[in-house]
């Protein structure tokens, strides 16, 4: 009535339901959430929708307080509490989304879905690890050689002034293995190394394997399992006048049976290496 009388036009919002509104003039902030306070439950009680909102991340946790007194004093809430989780958007710019170290555990990313039309929501957490284990201090890590060469002069400067050396790894090789290892189970199951390198997966597996026999997770028969690598021949090596790759094969034992695809049958390399007749390869 306050804005009717003075002289505040009123517009009735075709085919809406006419609500009506009240201002609350106080000074206080307290006395003024207490009462916003007491008017939210007293509509709840009722039946009715109700929605309170205030700017200001501080403002709203000081009325979500208040509104949740009040409504336990009025036994609205029961017992026991529920636990709700309060969501903060996060604003990331074109050049800080790409910086790894914006990016903390617990935070939520949200991804639009066409197919859903809604948000798929995703929680950074952390890897779950054994006790002690050591860990990365971000989810991203880069590890360079100049990284490994700057460590190793750092402990050659610690072992030379007597002083104790952090326990960090010290190669890219290490870092991969000890991750993987102070890992739980479950989280091991989880996890896939790729290499890019052939000679990088077979340098893994072996420390891998070391470092899992020394902490006793290893059985105590072991079984030894040949394991074949395959060779890609370079098509001018084929070629007889190309004497660099026939050096090569030439290292090849003289048992080593060679196919080529217009011999019906494998054959067997001389015992001279490939420098007989049958050196067209």
């Amino acid at each position: 009535m306050a804005m009717k009388d003075a002289g505040v036009n009123i517009y009735r919002w075709q085919g809406g339901e006419q609500r009506p509104a009240t201002i609350i003039s106080e000074p206080d902030r307290n006395v003024r959430y207490a009462r916003l306070a007491g008017d939210f439950a007293a509509s709840v009680k009722a039946g009715e929708e109700s929605v309170a909102q205030v700017s200001g991340v501080r403002e709203q946790a000081i009325l979500t307080q208040a509104i949740r007194s009040e409504l336990k004093r009025q036994g609205v809430l029961g017992h026991p509490e529920v636990t709700m989780t309060a969501l903060s958007p996060v604003w990331l710019d074109s050049r800080s989304r790409y910086l790894r170290d914006m990016y903390r555990p617990g935070m939520v990313m949200e991804q639009w879905n066409p197919e859903t039309r809604s948000h798929d929501r995703y929680v950074i957490d952390r890897v779950p690890r054994l006790e002690g284990a050591w860990a990365p201090e971000h989810s991203v890590t880069e590890f360079s050689h100049s990284q490994e060469a700057k460590l190793a002069e750092a402990q050659q400067k610690a072992m030379l002034k007597g002083e104790a050396f952090p326990d960090v790894p010290m190669t890219l090789y290490e870092a991969i293995v000890r991750d993987y290892t102070g890992r739980t189970p479950e989280a091991r199951e989880q996890t896939l190394i790729v290499t890019h390198l052939n000679e990088d997966r077979r340098v893994l597996n072996s420390m891998i394997h070391d470092a899992r026999e020394k902490a006793g997770e290893l059985g105590k028969e072991q079984v030894m399992v040949p394991v074949l690598n395959t060779a890609n021949i370079p098509r001018h090596a084929e070629s007889p006048v190309y004497s660099q790759s026939l050096g090569q094969w030439n290292k090849l034992p003289p048992t080593v049976s060679h196919i080529r695809p217009d011999f019906p049958e494998p054959y067997e390399s001389p015992s001279d290496g490939l420098r007989g007749k049958n050196e067209y390869f």
